[in-house]
């Protein structure tokens, strides 16, 4: 089960409700609803595993204010019970190693010890001195390498190419996806072949099946 918090909740409550989460989701915005529509179309985590996801209004406040924070709480052991802590943000202007590497170096800024390894192209895995776990999630596509800056709407335009919804030639003309989709794109997900969907946010599968695996390890679910 997920459960969606929103950025405009008292800190005091955010905390409070992440105390009793096994999982925490860091996003932006959209991609707080597609992570939601990912994982119940392809049913990755349910039934009694908690997860709260909480859009963090940007890149640049999840970046600098709210994962530093968050990771803080639970180095300090203020939350225990989450084993795992998921990143969901956009590369835009940046490749994907250049925008986890910002993480990264972010974190060490503020004496976080921490190890960070690929799991591929899009999704690392940094773990903590305390045995924490956050597995990041870049969104973009890189192949539509003329774009001129990548965010999640990249993988949504993906889905409408393979489903058949959009041609290549008019992709091509275009400079950023957003100009082709709309949050009536959305919905596609919920009906989309299911194959489709897991080529298109395979980043997001990626970073539900770590947490799913994660949380098996400690036995949260089976």
């Amino acid at each position: 089960m997920i459960l969606q918090l929103r950025a405009t909740d008292a800190f005091t409550e955010l905390i409070s409700r992440f105390r009793r989460a096994h999982a925490i989701i860091l996003c932006e915005s959209t991609e707080v609803e597609v992570v939601k529509a990912v994982n119940k179309r392809l049913n990755i985590l349910d039934g009694e595993v908690r997860v709260a996801i909480t859009d963090c209004e940007g890149v640049n406040t999840l970046r600098r204010e709210v994962l530093p924070s968050i990771i803080g709480l639970i180095s300090t052991k203020v939350i225990t019970k989450a084993r795992v802590l998921g990143v969901v943000l956009d590369a835009e202007d940046l490749s994907p190693n250049e925008r986890v590497r910002g993480i990264t170096d972010g974190l060490r800024s503020r004496n976080v010890s921490l190890t960070c390894d690929a799991v591929n192209d899009n999704v690392w895995r940094i773990t903590l001195s305390n045995d924490r776990t956050v597995i990041v999630a870049v969104s973009g596509i890189m192949n539509y390498h003329w774009f001129t800056k990548h965010t999640i709407e990249d993988h949504i335009l993906l889905l409408k190419e393979l489903e058949g919804l959009v041609d290549s030639s008019t992709i091509r003309n275009v400079r950023e996806a957003s100009t082709l989709v709309s949050r009536d794109d959305l919905l596609l997900i919920n009906n989309a072949n299911i194959n489709n969907v897991k080529t298109s946010f395979k980043h997001l599968v990626k970073l539900l099946e770590h947490i799913r695996g994660i949380l098996t390890i400690h036995k949260l679910v089976s």
